[in-house]
């Protein structure tokens, strides 16, 4: 598939300011016939793109490397979701859709030890995590319309599991793009990984401990997770490791075109990996900080206390890469824009 890069900036950025935002402030909005024992139930946004959008998870195993906040429990595991131009037809042949959150890691997100609560002050149980439904239809056959489409990483807020921004990554998913939503183990608040287990973040604990050097555990996280980005695209791109996917998605990835986005430390994320590997060509940062923290605010940073539900006022960048030429190996940056975005009752950015 022929890749206006223009357009694609400008669809990339106009998805990214709004429906981060909508995506966020929808998921709060119960519908009215849909409030019960369980909590609200929230919609999410339809996707506004012209394609289907398959989905699908798989569970990955860095045996390079062992975790960095629990290393006695073995090698860096990794889940991950592949959002994707999906074959209309098939994904809607008896395919059901996804679910907005994997049913043991909504109930952790939904309690007063999750993010839904500690992070955003979405009190535990108002809300059935479990029971909303995304537009993806799970495992349906890519698009087969004679190209492959650029991939899109996605690296949520320091706290936040892969699932929070889902409207976003549906959109971007229905315009065209190859979306691989990457959960960081132990610093989302969960993540579902195989055999039952539940994969809780440690930085509630870490926020609560005297002492504890702000500083240091966001560089253990920034490292963890770029390390965790530059796995992912080593997966993807060798084809003797790929995970078995649904038909058509392997030869669907354009990975000569990779870009990443991120929300506040996906966002930090997301230009480390830029700066880090050659192989992400572009990058947005939403309301993402660009330094480390000094002393003080150990909770806020951290996502632990109830953080302040008022407006705040952040910056969304991206930056991108000067072509590589036999002269200029370096890929310097060829600048960046930036823009003021506003939102209300979101947690303050971490």
């Amino acid at each position: 598939m022929r890749v206006d890069e223009r357009g694609l900036r400008r669809r990339a950025l106009l998805a990214a300011g709004a429906l981060a935002l909508t995506g966020l402030m929808s998921a709060f909005a119960p519908r009215a016939d849909a409030v019960g024992a369980e909590g609200a139930l929230a919609g999410l946004p339809a996707p506004t793109g012209p394609y289907a959008v398959g989905t699908t998870t798989r569970h990955l195993v860095d045996t390079a490397r062992k975790d960095p906040w629990r290393p006695e429990r073995g090698p860096r595991e990794v889940m991950v979701s592949f959002w994707y131009p999906a074959d209309r037809a098939e994904a809607h042949a008896g395919r059901p859709t996804a679910p907005h959150m994997e049913e043991r890691a909504a109930t952790h997100f939904g309690s007063s030890d999750g993010a839904g609560h500690r992070g955003y002050g979405v009190p535990a149980g108002a809300a059935d995590w479990a029971g909303t439904r995304t537009h993806a239809r799970v495992d349906a056959p890519a698009v087969r319309d004679g190209g492959a489409h650029p991939v899109v990483l996605y690296s949520a807020g320091l706290g936040d599991p892969r699932t929070w921004n889902t409207s976003l990554v549906e959109d971007l998913a229905s315009r065209g793009y190859v979306v691989v939503t990457v959960d960081h183990t132990h610093d989302a608040s969960e993540v579902a990984l195989p055999g039952g287990r539940l994969a809780t973040s440690v930085l509630p604990a870490l926020a609560e401990q005297p002492g504890t050097d702000a500083a240091a555990v966001l560089r253990t996280a920034m490292k963890a997770r770029v390390d965790d980005t530059r796995f992912v695209l080593d997966t993807l791109g060798g084809r003797a490791h790929r995970p078995v996917l649904p038909r058509g998605l392997a030869d669907a990835m354009d990975l000569r075109h990779v870009g990443m986005v991120g929300h506040s430390a996906g966002g930090f994320t997301a230009l480390e990996a830029l700066h880090a590997d050659r192989r992400i060509s572009a990058a947005v940062n939403m309301d993402g900080t660009m330094e480390y923290p000094g002393e003080g605010d150990l909770a806020d940073r951290l996502g632990a206390a109830a953080p302040s539900r008022s407006a705040w006022t952040g910056r969304s960048c991206s930056w991108g890469r000067t072509p590589r030429t036999p002269a200029s190996t370096a890929g310097s940056p060829r600048g960046r824009r930036c823009g003021s975005t506003r939102a209300a009752g979101a947690a303050t950015s971490r």
